[in-house]
């Protein structure tokens, strides 16, 4: 791997030889490893894994950001998620639970 000193010249020639979706796969996963050491916020990995183009982890994110009550959760609906994961029925659930308008 890599050290996060090293990141941003990673994620750049991500992008560069392989796109945008392989990049915030880089990020999502540098998140994850990293919030394995300190407290990270679910809802950004889930944010990364979803630009990424992968429904299910940044599902299982939004999952963990309940569980944790991640603050962000309350701007669930406004947030840019992609209409992949909205139109998913998984999507409301939180929204639900916590009496937000369901998208």
């Amino acid at each position: 791997m890599f050290g996060l000193s090293d990141l941003p010249g990673a994620i750049r020639a991500t992008y560069e030889a392989q796109g945008n979706q392989r990049a915030y796969h880089l990020v999502a996963e540098t998140l994850v490893g990293l919030s394995e050491q300190i407290c990270m916020a679910p809802m950004e990995i889930a944010s990364a894994f979803d630009y990424a183009g992968e429904k299910e982890p940044a599902m299982l994110w939004l999952e963990r950001a309940f569980e944790v009550r991640d603050p962000n959760l309350l701007y669930l609906n406004v947030l840019p998620f992609s209409e992949t994961l909205r139109g998913d029925p998984r999507f409301e659930e939180p929204q639900r639970r916590m009496n937000l308008p369901v998208s």
